[in-house]
């Protein structure tokens, strides 16, 4: 029997970052994975994902050129076959890069699903290996309900969705949280009859933003997809090649295919959570902020352990474990965690929003600017959009939103702000570079005190 440092169950964004800054603490390391380095991220989720999503912007980017004084004659069109090839050499190279990594740093990774016996051993098929610590990675899978089963061709999870083979003309998303929305956005663009009905009052109704949802909301109804709130499907009829479907508000429609995104949840393949006598809570592993679990050397880290279902949140988890094994003092802060949704246009937040902070008690100010105020954004063709700061009565940051073009890579300005409880004072002081989009971000913190340049004063 090997035995090791450290052994980590599942490969994902969390299992393999722990991996890599365990070796890079000394320790001696086994990943185990199932099925594939990267784990649903890289194979199944976020980078397959913008990967179709980009090829469906620039399809669409294209009806949009003779605004900015460009002819194109003749028809233009795409070819889904082609994205999907492009999609899976994305994939291919993100997964390898991962797979060298693991083995410059002297990673052994161990193929097979991995079996926690103990707290200091585990199976993986045949073989057992031992340990000092065990950090369980065993991430999220799509959640099922029964009178939505799945079947692989009608009824389709995320999974099968991202090898679609046609654009169905008809599309039915369940569910508008973050994989129902970015879904909803790469087949309306390139041009199927895109609806979403959403059991709950509004779109991305987890994140608790409430201007973001319902101006999010209107940009994608402006752009066709039909939206259908506080309704859930009553009844479906699965007929050769499409689906009729009844909803609660007794609307009867057909469909030629359709996707169930109403959430994930924790994966436990190998991990007998009762005979371990694991804690759990709200059907996830319960970890301390260190990442320890309620038994001595056992770790869990990412989707598995719930909390915000996110790639980066997973892989910070990983580091923080790494750290605590290697007895490096460690925890996890969850207050600066950024979310973002690769919509058309993307949106993005972290921290507190608006409704968090008043239910908190919080006294707050808010400032906010819009991207029809920036020269950048005018000339990139992208005027719809804000950015929203939300500081407490003192100035210090709690959080931000943002909707608009290029709001997953603004939103890491507030994301710092928040991390280091930084006032908008301080970040007045900050010189931005003109023209560009940061600048929205820089008038939304300035606005906080009133001292945004570009905006008329309240009321004149």
């Amino acid at each position: 029997m090997s035995d090791y440092d450290v052994v980590i169950i599942g490969g994902g964004p969390g299992g393999y970052v722990a991996a890599i800054r365990s070796a890079q603490l000394g320790k001696s390391v086994c990943l185990v994975e199932k099925e594939w380095v990267g784990g649903t991220c890289l194979n199944i989720g976020c980078i397959p994902t913008k990967a179709l999503i980009m090829s469906a912007e620039k399809f669409a980017e294209i009806k949009k050129l003779e605004t900015f004084g460009v002819k194109i004659s003749g028809k233009v069109s795409y070819s889904l076959n082609e994205i999907m090839k492009r999609k899976k050499t994305v994939v291919s190279r993100s997964v390898k890069g991962v797979e060298f990594l693991l083995k410059k740093y002297g990673v052994m990774v161990e193929r097979g699903e991995g079996e926690v016996i103990s707290s200091g051993e585990v199976k993986i098929g045949d073989k057992k290996v031992g340990a000092k610590s065990i950090v369980i990675a065993t991430g999220s899978k799509p959640k099922v309900v029964k009178v939505l089963k799945p079947d692989g061709k009608l009824i389709l999870t995320s999974r099968e969705t991202l090898d679609i083979e046609e654009v169905p003309g008809r599309f039915l998303i369940v569910g508008a949280g973050v994989i129902g929305i970015e879904m909803a956005t790469f087949f309306n663009l390139l041009g199927a009859e895109v609806t979403i009905v959403e059991m709950l009052d509004s779109i991305l109704p987890t994140v608790g933003a409430l201007k973001l949802s319902k101006a999010l909301e209107a940009q994608l109804k402006k752009s066709g997809i039909k939206i259908l709130l506080g309704t859930t499907v009553q009844e479906i009829e699965k007929k050769e090649n499409s689906v009729g479907v009844t909803f609660s508000n007794g609307e009867k429609c057909e469909f030629d295919r359709m996707l169930v995104a109403v959430g994930r949840v924790a994966c436990f393949e190998g991990i007998d959570v009762q005979g371990l006598g694991l804690e759990m809570e709200n059907g996830f592993i319960r970890t301390d902020e260190t990442m320890k679990t309620n038994i001595q050397g056992l770790y869990a880290i990412g989707d598995v352990r719930g909390g915000m279902l996110l790639a980066h949140k997973a892989s910070k988890e990983g580091i923080v474990a790494a750290l605590n094994i290697a007895e490096v003092e460690a925890k996890m802060d969850y207050h600066s965690v950024p979310s973002c949704i690769f919509s058309h246009p993307p949106a993005a937040l972290v921290g507190l929003t608006e409704k968090t902070a008043r239910e908190s008690g919080k006294k707050i100010k808010i400032g906010e600017y819009q991207y029809i105020g920036n020269s950048r954004a005018h000339t990139l063709g992208e005027k719809q959009g804000y950015v929203r700061v939300i500081a407490d009565e003192e100035g210090i940051v709690l959080g931000g939103e943002i909707l608009g073009a290029g709001a997953d890579t603004l939103i890491q300005e507030i994301t710092m702000a928040c991390q280091f409880r930084m006032n908008v004072k301080e970040l007045e002081n900050v010189i931005h570079p003109h023209p560009t989009l940061s600048e929205i971000v820089m008038e939304a913190f300035d606005d906080v005190s009133g001292h945004s340049i570009h905006k008329p004063p309240v009321g004149k």
